[in-house]
């Protein structure tokens, strides 16, 4: 028995032995195999970067203002409904490697954003202060902006100002030079919006000198608006809640600030100048003046009065105001529509301009437009940029811009 036993442990013995070196000599093939593999794609992939090397390509050192130049790169611009092409995987990983072993490990190499001018026989380069542009053998090819809108507005150590014309500008620059319609509603709205905030902030300036003259805090010379702001705090805020509440307007409760009361009291001051005149708003603060003596010499009754005559005074002004006010929203609104309807105007003639002669421009970072099928574009012989505009030339002379 004990022979037996020791027989069929030796058995499963050999037998496990050589299912290990069988195991052994696959994995052995497998690794020789798989390095076969990865040598022979290493060796295809030089051997397509030398291709293509031979039809062209750009190399963008920098990154441009507000890192205009080194966008996200654009993931399905080398395959669209309607321009496919198979590997821009594999193009954007060869350009990677590419501009990362050109330079120095201390040194920072050339953006990644170009892989799809690569073998496109690029013959001409036009820089703007925010877009590039390649005039290549399937067209205009571009890249630039910024892939995301709220970083342009949220620049390190710039004032409001700034950063509120560098955005505004970079849309521009966006849809005017690299003809993307997705940020033509964005430019719009941005335009609007810088239009009223520079009409909102000249309106406060002069509601604010308004109310300081009405008070008599008014500096005499005046030449800058901390200056001016500094004065508000002159005002109490009870002191313009009276003023608003003689003229009829309870606002105590609703919780408005210094600045929102400041702006109600200017509108009915700039109502009693213009309806009763210099002479009727003096009377009105007369009153007004009398009523604030007799209640800081406890004559409420004799407050109670005067007050109750300018409640009567302000009734017909407070339905005139009513009205001026549905007027002014409508005209508001009817002004935007007008703007807007102009603006699409002119961008609708523009774009049937750019259309008729088919000078889309594909994109090869976020935001712009898509690769489309290239079309006469033999016809263009170059391309030049500016700060913020860039010309076409064509066979027959003619230039667009």
């Amino acid at each position: 028995i004990l022979e037996q036993v020791l027989d069929d442990e030796e058995r499963l013995e050999k037998f496990a032995r050589a299912e290990a070196e069988r195991f052994q000599r696959l994995q052995e093939e497998r690794n020789i195999r798989t390095e076969f593999i990865r040598k022979a794609k290493a060796q295809a992939g030089s051997e397509l970067a030398l291709a293509l090397d031979a039809a062209g390509c750009c190399y963008v050192l920098g990154t441009g203002i507000n890192d205009a130049f080194s966008s996200k790169v654009k993931t399905d611009m080398l395959s669209t409904s309607s321009f496919e092409q198979v590997g821009s995987d594999l193009l954007q990983s060869l350009w990677d490697e590419r501009v990362q072993v050109m330079v120095p490990s201390d040194v920072k190499p050339p953006n990644k954003i170009t892989a799809g001018i690569w073998g496109r026989q690029p013959s001409k380069i036009a820089v703007t202060k925010s877009s590039i542009f390649a005039l290549t053998d399937c067209g205009i090819v571009a890249w630039g902006g910024s892939d995301n809108w709220k970083e342009v507005s949220e620049i390190d150590g710039s004032t409001e100002d700034t950063r509120l014309h560098s955005l505004r500008m970079t849309l521009r620059s966006a849809t005017l030079l690299m003809n993307d319609e997705q940020t033509k509603i964005k430019h719009l709205q941005i335009t609007e919006e810088a239009e009223e905030k520079e009409t909102k902030s000249f309106r406060e300036i002069e509601q604010l000198k308004q109310i300081l003259k009405y008070y008599g805090k008014l500096p005499h010379k005046l030449e800058e608006y901390e200056k001016l702001s500094d004065c508000v705090h002159q005002i109490q805020y009870d002191q313009i809640l009276c003023s608003l509440e003689l003229r009829g307007k309870h606002v105590g409760k609703n919780g408005f600030s210094k600045p929102e009361l400041i702006s109600l009291l200017s509108s009915d001051i700039s109502l009693e100048e213009e309806v009763l005149g210099a002479e009727g708003h003096q009377i009105i603060r007369g009153i007004e003046r009398e009523i604030e003596d007799l209640r800081s010499r406890g004559k409420m009754k004799a407050a109670s009065r005067l007050k109750l005559q300018m409640t009567e005074t302000w009734a017909g002004l407070q339905a005139e105001q009513n009205k001026r006010k549905i007027e002014t929203e409508e005209r508001v609104v009817r002004e935007k529509l007008e703007n807007r309807a102009k603006l699409e105007r002119h961008f609708e003639r523009w774009y049937a301009n750019r259309i008729a002669h088919d000078m889309t421009a594909m994109a090869v970072t976020a935001g712009g437009n898509n690769v489309e099928t290239p079309r006469g574009v033999s016809q263009w012989i170059d391309i030049s940029g500016g700060s913020h505009h860039s010309a076409i030339i064509f066979e027959g002379g003619k230039l667009y811009s």
